[in-house]
Formats: structure tokens, sequence, C-alpha cells
């Protein structure tokens, strides 16, 4: 809600701007519609490059572990990761209890499809 308001807020301030000293009837509304289709885009646009980028951060997190292993042990990393117990905060997430199934990038898509539904 906050963030909400924050945007209507400035783009009210950029439409009166926007508009200054020609104030005709219905030009602020207008250019207040303006300003929020402006400003939603701009903030879509952050949020989509964020859930991107950590996204693949994660992604690449997954294909490291799965391909690198301990060199004293010959153990894979994603077996290691895989045998530990999962935090707590994320054991709702985890896909099921075989180590098949395991994988970083699900838990994290899982929880993020779920924060935002």
């Amino acid at each position: 809600p906050t963030a909400i308001q924050q945007l209507m807020e400035k783009a009210t301030q950029e439409a009166k701007a926007a508009v200054g000293l020609k104030h005709k009837p219905g030009e602020t509304e207008r250019m207040l519609k303006k300003k929020l289709k402006e400003l939603r885009a701009t903030a879509a646009s952050t949020w989509s490059n964020g859930i991107t980028n950590v996204a693949s951060n994660i992604w690449n997190l997954h294909r490291v572990l799965c391909r690198k292993s301990d060199p004293t042990t010959r153990q894979l990393f994603m077996d290691v990761v895989s045998a530990s117990p999962i935090p707590p905060d994320f054991t709702d997430f985890a896909p099921s209890s075989s180590e098949q199934d395991f994988s970083v990038f699900s838990i994290f898509w899982n929880k993020l499809c779920f924060s935002i539904g």
C-alpha cells in the first residue's frame, strides 16, 4: 500500500508540474493518467529485472552445485547440500524428500510463486 501511495503522489506532483500554468479543465487528469502509466511501467520493469537477476543467480548456483565436487571426498556439492537439513523457513517449499528431486532453484521458485500469489 505505501509503495502505491508513493507512486500516486509522485505521479500527481509530476502531472501538476507538467501542466504548469496552462491549466485547462481535464488537462491535469489526463497528465496524471499518463504519468501513472509511465511510473507503473517503470516500476514493473524494475521489479521484473530484479526477479530475473535473482532467478538467474539461483539457477547458476544450482548448476555449479551439480557440476562441482569436493576434491578430497569426490562428492558432488549438490549431494552435500541435499543431505543437509532444509531451513525451517523453506521446508514448505521443498518438492519432496527424495534426493533426486532436490533442487535449490525449485525451492526458490516455489517460495517466490507463493509470495507473489
